[in-house]
């Protein structure tokens, strides 16, 4: 009969592991982590830097975003919350928006309220504005309610178009000068 009681304690005890090992495994876990869709050849990264050094000068530029969404298949990236610095012997240059799409080497666009400044010269936009910067010509665009604020000096427009290589700022559309003596 003790061999009885030892198999018949053994199953229970097999019996209590099993039915432990089911709940827990079936039990809504308020501990699990999301399950997040992302596609293949996607990435997500938080705190996303990226600099990257130009080869016809001593410069760089560099990309920060809150969050980026990088599409590898495409070659572009998403940006929250994104911001791009520019630097070259003698230019520098910052701009900010709340939404971004980075081709890798080619371009980038901010949209939203964009703000930024060119060495001493502020430029924003009202909250639609867009800015498109081309790496391979260093050159931009920014329309929609163009605000430039140099020394003394207001511009506003529709439309700016801008050119590193020649240094100059063109205004397209409803222009206005405000010049302060």
């Amino acid at each position: 009969m003790g061999k009885n009681v030892k198999l018949v304690l053994l199953i229970m005890f097999l019996l209590i592991i099993l039915l432990s090992v089911v709940y827990y495994s079936t039990r809504d876990d308020k501990n699990k982590l999301e399950k997040i869709d992302i596609a293949k050849n996607n990435l997500v990264i938080k705190n996303f830097d990226l600099s990257k050094n130009l080869t016809d000068s001593q410069g760089f530029y560099r990309v920060t975003a809150a969050i980026a969404k990088f599409d590898k298949d495409m070659g572009k990236s998403e940006l929250d919350n994104c911001s791009i610095e520019y630097k070259t012997d003698n230019t520098s240059a910052t701009f900010h928006a709340a939404e971004c799409t980075y081709w890798v080497d080619k371009k980038i666009v901010l949209e939203g309220s964009v703000n930024g400044q060119i060495n001493s010269v502020k430029i924003n936009t009202d909250d639609n504005g867009v800015f498109n910067y081309y790496f391979d010509n260093a050159s931009g665009i920014i329309k929609n309610g163009v605000e430039v604020h140099g020394n003394n000096i207001i511009i506003t427009s529709e439309k700016a178009l801008m050119s590193r290589s020649n240094r100059t700022i063109e205004f397209i559309d409803n222009v206005e000068v405000d010049y302060a003596y």
